[in-house]
């Protein structure tokens, strides 16, 4: 889809950081009109759970998971609002699509939810990888994102907070005179691993240019567009 309309915005706070041993205790979204800019619904929710071995991250606490929604309401909340979006976006979308699609809750509530094979496979965007945001910055962070854009923070690290300072951060972006509805749809363009074929010095190069060090390979990555080219050489890895 080259003009998506509705994008849904989420956040997960989690246990810790493996989806295979860990579980989401936190989450929140936005269902945010790309054309408009502005958001036109949104749910947040703890999980129901008894541990937290990230409380010091993220500063829920056990008591506050004991009250929280069952996992069955929680979800669906969720997909009600996923089944209107044309995308996902999610800063560092990998984690948290890990998360959502390991869930059992998320698993048993989108097969059970009577929507049609189109809103079977709602794509991802990471917002922190695959969006060509506006402007300079050193980092690329959400925090650092929206300071660089002059909106402010006054907190994060839940998911709440997150979901509304990326979903400020849109319509910051919008008021630039950028179109919404492009940027997004530029993100989801098929996307291929490659790697950077630079020399030692010429890796300040690759970093610009958003390729991450990978230590087990000592090779700079990324996830990039089929067809984008930078000004080095690179290779597709699988």
């Amino acid at each position: 889809m080259a003009h998506p309309r509705r994008a849904l915005i989420l956040d997960t706070e989690t246990t810790g950081l493996s989806p295979s041993t860990d579980r989401i205790i936190e989450i929140a979204v936005t269902l945010y009109d790309l054309k408009l800019a502005t958001p036109i619904a949104s749910f947040a929710a703890l999980a129901r759970g008894d541990y937290n071995a990230a409380e010091h991250i993220n500063c829920i606490s056990v008591a506050s998971l004991a009250e929280a929604f069952e996992q069955e309401r929680l979800w669906v909340a969720v997909c009600d609002l996923m089944a209107s979006a044309d995308v996902i976006c999610a800063h560092n979308a990998n984690f948290d699509k890990s998360f959502v699609e390991a869930s059992e809750g998320f698993k048993q509530t989108w097969d059970s939810s009577g929507k049609d094979s189109s809103h079977r496979q709602v794509p991802w965007v990471c917002t922190l990888n695959h969006v060509t945001w506006p402007g300079k910055r050193t980092r690329n962070d959400l925090t650092s994102l929206a300071l660089s854009l002059g909106v402010p923070v006054i907190a994060a690290h839940r998911a709440a907070t997150d979901v509304d300072i990326l979903c400020r951060v849109l319509t910051r972006v919008a008021e630039m005179g950028i179109n919404l509805q492009e940027l997004i749809g530029a993100a989801m363009a098929p996307r291929q691993k490659v790697c950077a074929l630079v020399s030692f010095e010429q890796k300040d190069k690759a970093k610009a240019a958003g390729f991450n060090w990978e230590p087990s390979t000592k090779r700079w990555i990324k996830e990039a567009r089929v067809g984008e080219t930078f000004d080095f050489k690179t290779r597709a890895i699988p």
